[in-house]
């Protein structure tokens, strides 16, 4: 990986793109439960967010994880 100038902007910018996919996001999670795990972390707001995020990305059945975790809190 090359080093980043933290003066470019661009680049940040794009980095940081690069991390909130939701594509790239789950790419971290080699099961479903280190994904709910990972979702337990959360606020309840944040996985409201997440979870516009995953639906536009149509990552359905992650949607559905979600979903469950948001449920569980109510």
């Amino acid at each position: 990986m090359k080093m980043l100038d933290p003066t470019n902007l661009r680049e940040l910018e794009e980095l940081y793109m690069d991390l909130i996919q939701p594509q790239k996001i789950i790419q971290h999670f080699p099961t479903d439960m280190e994904f709910v795990e990972w979702l337990t972390l959360g606020t309840t707001n944040e996985l409201q967010w997440c979870l516009k995020a995953f639906e536009k990305a149509q990552l359905f059945n992650h949607c559905t994880l979600i979903k469950q975790q948001l449920d569980n809190r109510e």
